[in-house]
Parts: C-alpha cells; sequence; structure tokens
C-alpha cells in the first residue's frame, strides 16, 4: 500500500507557534520526506508487476517496503519515546520499492533507484529461504508464503525485528549490549548502520516467524522465550554460513558482528564489535554470556537474550564435533526438533525437553554415533 498524504498535518505543525520548536522542526522534516516520497509515488504508478522477473528462483516470493521518514501522524507527539507505533497493532508498511514479480523503484527519469539496504534485504531473505527450503521448508509458513519486509524504519533506536507477520529493519539500533549507538548517521553504504541488514540478522528475524507457525513459543516461561532468541540465533547462523558457503571451521560463529560504534567499543574495554557468540567467554574478552546451566543469570526484565548462550553454544560444539557444513548436520536436527509436534506442548518447551528432541532426531536420521555426539553437547552446557 501506499501512504496518504498528510502534508495538510504536518503544515500545521510546522507553523504553529505555539508548539515546541523540536515538534515543528520534525514536522518540517517529515513534510519535506512525504514530497519526496510523492515524486517515487507518481513515478512508479501502474509499474507494479509489468517488469521482466529480476529476482527469485519461481517460488521465492517477496515484497520490500520503504518505510523513509513515514510515521502514523500521532507518532509526532511521542518523540523520544522508547516506543516508536505507541497503541499499533503493528507499523504500515511504507512505500512499495521492490517485489519478486519483476517491480523495482525507479526515479523519475525511470532509472532504477540504488539503495544498499533494499538490495541488502532481498539477500538476506533470499539466502534465508533457500536455507530453508534445503531443510524441506516452503518459506516462512512451509506453504509457499510471500515474504514481506519493511526497510528504513524511521526510528533512532531500532534495529530489525519481526513483528506479527513481516520484517522490519530500522536505520539505527541499540547494541546487542543494550545501549544506544551515540549520534551515529547512516552512512550510504550501511557501514555506519550497524547490524540490522545482516545475514544473520535476517536469518535471525526471519526465523522467529517459522516459529510462530511451529513451536510458537511464545508462553512465558524464561526457558522458552530463551530458547526461541536461541534458535532464532542458530538459524541466523546458518544462513549467514549457508549463503557464504562456510564450513565449520572456517565461520566466526559470532551473531551480527556488524559495525558497533567505536567509542561504545572502546569504553566497555571490547576486544572486538559483535553481539552475541557461539563460543566459549574465554574466547572473547569481556564476553558476559552464560555458556552453562550453573552460569545461569537472572534476566534483567526477563530479557531472553541473557542466557541464550547456553543453547547456543550446545550446538556450536555439537557442530563442531561434526564439522563440515553444519546445515547436514545439526542445521537438519534442530529443524526437525523444532517442527516436532511434541515440542508444541508447553511442558516440553524447555532446555532439557528441547535437548532431548534434538537427540532423539539426530538419531533417526543419522544414527546412533550422531546421537551421541548431541548428547554430548548439551551435557558439556550441562543441560542433560
Amino acid at each position: 500500500m501506499c501512504p496518504k498524504s498528510r502534508t495538510h498535518i504536518f503544515e500545521k505543525i510546522a507553523n504553529d507557534a505555539d508548539l515546541p520548536e523540536a515538534m515543528r522542526t520534525s514536522a518540517k522534516a517529515r513534510l519535506e520526506a512525504e514530497k519526496e516520497a510523492i515524486k517515487v509515488i507518481k513515478a512508479n504508478a501502474g509499474l507494479e508487476g509489468k517488469l521482466a522477473p529480476s529476482t527469485g528462483n519461481g517460488e521465492f516470493k517477496f515484497r520490500i517496503y520503504s518505510m523513509g521518514n513515514w510515521m502514523p501522524d500521532k507518532t509526532v507527539k511521542y518523540e523520544g519515546k522508547d516506543e516508536p507505533y505507541p497503541g499499533e497493532p503493528h507499523p504500515p508498511p511504507g512505500i512499495l520499492v521492490q517485489d519478486s514479480a519483476g517491480f523495482v523503484v525507479r526515479d523519475e527519469d525511470g532509472n532504477v533507484m540504488q539503495d544498499v539496504a533494499r538490495e541488502k534485504c532481498v539477500t538476506g531473505l533470499r539466502a534465508t529461504y533457500d536455507l530453508y527450503k534445503q531443510l524441506g521448508r516452503k518459506s516462512l509458513d512451509d506453504n509457499g508464503g510471500e515474504i514481506v519486509a519493511s526497510i528504513h524504519l524511521p526510528s533512532i533506536d531500532i534495529g530489525a525485528y519481526w513483528w506479527v507477520d513481516q520484517m522490519f529493519f530500522g536505520d539505527g539500533g541499540v547494541t546487542g549490549r543494550g545501549e544506544l549507538m551515540p549520534g551515529v548517521a547512516p552512512s550510504d553504504d550501511l557501514t555506519t548502520w550497524l547490524c540490522a541488514y545482516d545475514l544473520d540478522t535476517i536469518g535471525h528475524e526471519l526465523t522467529h516467524g517459522v516459529i510462530s507457525k511451529t513451536a510458537d513459543l511464545t508462553q512465558k516461561e524464561i526457558q522458552a522465550d530463551t530458547l526461541n532468541e536461541s534458535i532464532a540465533d542458530c538459524f541466523g547462523m546458518l544462513v549467514k554460513m549457508w549463503a557464504m558457503k562456510l564450513k565449520v571451521e572456517d565461520s566466526d560463529w559470532d551473531i551480527s558482528p556488524g559495525w558497533w560504534a567505536e567509542s561504545t567499543v572502546k569504553a566497555k574495554g571490547w576486544t572486538k564489535n559483535y553481539c552475541r557468540t557461539f563460543r566459549k567467554a574465554a574466547d572473547h574478552e569481556g564476553d558476559p554470556e552464560s555458556k552453562k546451566m550453573s552460569e545461569w543469570k537472572v534476566p534483567i526484565n526477563d530479557d531472553p537474550h541473557t542466557n541464550c548462550g547456553i543453547p547456543n553454544h550446545a550446538f556450536y560444539t555439537a557442530a563442531c564435533e561434526f564439522g563440515g557444513y553444519a546445515w547436514e548436520h545439526v542445521g537438519r536436527y534442530w529443524y526437525a526438533a523444532l517442527t516436532d509436534a511434541e515440542f508444541k506442548r508447553p511442558e516440553k518447551q524447555n532446555f532439557k525437553g528441547f535437548a532431548e528432541l534434538t537427540c532423539r532426531h539426530a538419531g533417526a536420521i543419522s544414527g546412533p554415533d550422531a546421537e551421541a555426539i548431541v548428547r554430548k553437547a548439551w551435557a558439556t552446557v550441562e543441560v542433560l
């Protein structure tokens, strides 16, 4: 869909001397953005579906929207709040900029508009689709469903996330440590755009879509929530390894190294820029993640990321023992466990329940030696 014009609203706010200066400045910026967006809409009117397919494999279906500076009217008065869309079920998708039928956004002269974010988005969606196809799944819903994403979410404190039924990408973000990036403007080549468009980030977030169609994991038990994040981490890593054709021994095993503000890195005394690692804490100076049950930390505000390093490390340990391409062994076992009907039962949605399922499927798929390797990996992190 295309957003409706709100020019008159922004004009009223921008010219109302009784309103705070920050609000008027924000309205003026949105007014300019709207004018530019209208040009794009007019230039692309009627082009949808009329161009020769440029992406896709006949099965892979997607739509990508750009939100630019478009925001719901009422967000102007919520400027600076933590939640960019208060009271909204989820944000509007924005302006269509590319789809798998061949449409791609063009300027007034008919030239394809270059956008590194859009290009990286297509690459990530396709890589995730292909990884799951290799595991036997037909898109996120296992029914060949279209994958929808909105890029350029206009909020400085948003990275990337899955909400309800689609993917959202922000041009700013908070680090994996929880600190806001200190005043960094996005660059054209995304080198200062954090990790929102990284392959493993996209794979992670789209996996939440897969989880919502399989085990769900929406109960309020902390281990279920933690498994939600861990499974997304594991498949995010697999997407990166699949797309880059990396063997276990060649992967960095870091989730979204991306770009972190140097000032933040130095202030924390970190030696490497990364979000979460599958490896042992000793491999990363300052890594606060738990890697076994005896290191379990009480999550602040029930943050499910706090202890996802425990099942992540089991995944890593098993993968290293097998070697080669991880999607050929642990990827298959974890996917089989995720999609097992038994994992939908709340009493099974905990570390031990999931661990037992991965062991069972490793044995069923590859035999007793594989089952023993996976069981040993879970024992290493003190789950089994």
